[in-house]
């Protein structure tokens, strides 16, 4: 569940000139943030989901950010093979985005598919915590890129169904912007948790609890609930 997920569905622009005007009372960073804030704090949709999209997210960097050793422990400092994972997590992105729109047409669950995406690239990299084989290695980063695109992409497709137009830029800066700690505070916590625990304990760890959190959303009904329709929106 990164931030860098796909959005299926954005805003249209409107009027070049309005929208000029309007940015010239909308530069307070720290009021925009505060009022995407506010906004998140009675979603009880997007305020249930960002504890485990942060859990989730953390693990992932602190993984990423052992990637480096990993290769040199057990593949000899391959570059090839470091290169090879960064490739198929890409393919796996864009045809993670492909599938969802399959998806999207065929099966009107989203809320399941947003639950099987986020619990799946957990498992993946479960597995690959315990295999030292290149080309299965590189075959699961694939499956990670793919399942973290349908995860991702239907959280922020719920977002702008069920976030006010009017607030949606300051809503979805909000939640990037509390995502974005997520990434140096995994390449901290990488070195200082690798100095402790031996980097194959340390990944199977971070991808075990990637995977719990995720089966914790199964216990958040408005997840359970999202369709292609989206929820209704109690804040008007």
């Amino acid at each position: 569940m990164t931030d860098s997920g796909f959005i299926l569905r954005l805003p249209r622009l409107g009027n070049q000139q309005q929208f000029l005007t309007k940015t010239k009372d909308q530069n307070n960073f720290l009021k925009l943030f505060l009022e995407g804030l506010s906004y998140i704090r009675h979603n009880q949709f997007i305020i249930n989901v960002i504890p485990v999209a942060l859990v989730v997210n953390l693990s992932f960097w602190t993984i990423w950010a052992l990637l480096p050793k990993w290769t040199s422990v057990f593949f000899n400092n391959n570059s090839f093979y470091y290169s090879a994972l960064e490739i198929c997590l890409s393919i796996g992105a864009i045809l993670g985005g492909a599938l969802l729109g399959i998806l999207n047409k065929k099966f009107n669950k989203l809320g399941l598919v947003f639950i099987i995406g986020t619990i799946f690239q957990g498992i993946t990299l479960i597995i690959f915590s315990l295999s030292h084989i290149s080309i299965l290695s590189i075959s699961l980063w694939f499956l990670y890129g793919l399942f973290n695109t349908i995860g991702s992409s239907v959280y922020f497709t719920a977002l702008q169904m069920m976030v006010p137009q009017k607030l949606l830029g300051r809503v979805m800066g909000t939640i990037t912007t509390i995502f974005s700690i997520t990434s140096p505070l995994g390449a901290m916590l990488s070195g200082v948790l690798n100095s402790m625990i031996r980097i194959e304990y340390l990944v199977f760890a971070c991808a075990l609890l990637m995977t719990l959190s995720s089966i914790g959303l199964l216990l958040i009904k408005d997840v359970v609930r999202l369709t292609a329709n989206g929820l209704k929106d109690p804040i008007t």
